[in-house]
């Protein structure tokens, strides 16, 4: 395999060697079965990804200091599978593909006021600086944030402190509207799908824009 460098695009340098090697541990494990990786640095400072078992199948490309990529060592694998694999993850980092889309669900927990020593002193001001934030807020052109207060012990006596909440981030899915549209499927149709339910579609994301 001959030497060969990274393509100069508007990303940070180590952004497009991440994405490099993110493609180049993909492409190994889906069509070599190497589900193992690493890296790591030689004592001449050289950076070094290996892919696949280090006693059994496997191959590992090293970056120079002038940032040129080399296949620095190979054992049971075909040289035109490797060669494939890289040529193949350089043709996805020039085109500025990151893959697939994906969503991580998780909770967020906005505890209640708690009364100790160091609160004690500005609970006056704490009490005038509440807010309660319920429903759906946005945070940025693709995420909004689901707040859901806790119900009360005593849902007849007016709340004097703001409730614990669980907070929800609910990423916007375009795949969702681009599939409804190619449908021909009205808005007010849309359904939600199924799993997971973190994902809006457009109609729903368009009523908080």
């Amino acid at each position: 395999m001959k030497k060969f460098k990274l393509p100069q695009n508007h990303a940070p340098q180590e952004l497009t060697t991440l994405l490099f090697a993110a493609w180049v541990q993909l492409l190994a494990e889906q069509r070599l079965a190497l589900p193992q990786h690493g890296s790591g640095r030689t004592a001449q400072g050289q950076e070094t990804y290996s892919f696949g078992d280090a006693a059994d199948k496997n191959f590992v490309l090293e970056l120079a200091l002038n940032g040129e990529w080399q296949l620095h060592s190979s054992h049971g694998l075909a040289a035109q599978d490797v060669q494939a694999i890289v040529s193949d993850a350089l043709e996805k980092v020039v085109a500025g593909d990151f893959g697939d889309g994906v969503v991580y669900q998780t909770t967020m927990q906005a505890k209640a006021f708690a009364i100790n020593l160091v609160s004690a002193s500005q609970f006056a001001r704490l009490l005038g600086d509440q807010v309660a934030i319920n429903g759906l807020r946005r945070l940025s052109d693709s995420i909004l944030l689901k707040f859901q207060p806790k119900p009360p012990d005593n849902p007849a006596a007016p709340p004097l402190l703001v409730p614990e909440r669980q907070i929800l981030p609910l990423p916007y899915s375009p795949r969702d509207r681009l599939q409804a549209i190619s449908r021909k499927e009205p808005r007010q149709e849309w359904r939600k799908p199924s799993a997971p339910s973190v994902l809006l579609h457009s109609a729903e994301w368009s009523r908080y824009r």
